[in-house]
């Protein structure tokens, strides 16, 4: 996981206190029927094979889950925000256990 800048809050809309719940990864299903087709191929080289075929992660995959809001530090929020982390350079955690986020980070 990234490290955590607190300065990054100045570029923020809103800034809660709260609880993760229901941290799931949503896995780009399309991508991976893709893939499967194309190993299927008969005329696909050995080299391309290799390089696909053991691959687990996509950058569409995505991690999905709920903000449990105690507290609004800016702006406005309502008591549950659903969130949506796209995948970036260092991807997301397979899991993340719910309760206060800093628990995990700091």
């Amino acid at each position: 996981m990234a490290e955590l800048k607190l300065e990054d809050i100045t570029y923020a809309s809103v800034v809660v206190v709260g609880r993760i719940t229901n941290y799931e990864i949503i896995l780009d299903q399309e991508a991976r029927m893709h893939r499967e087709r194309t190993l299927a191929n008969p005329e696909l080289s050995p080299e391309y094979r290799e390089l696909i075929s053991g691959q687990k992660k996509w950058l569409t995959d995505y991690a999905r889950f709920n903000v449990l809001v105690d507290e609004v530090l800016l702006g406005q929020a309502p008591d549950v925000i659903t969130v949506t982390w796209n995948n970036s350079t260092f991807g997301e955690p397979e899991k993340m256990g719910e309760g206060p986020i800093f628990d995990r980070i700091a």
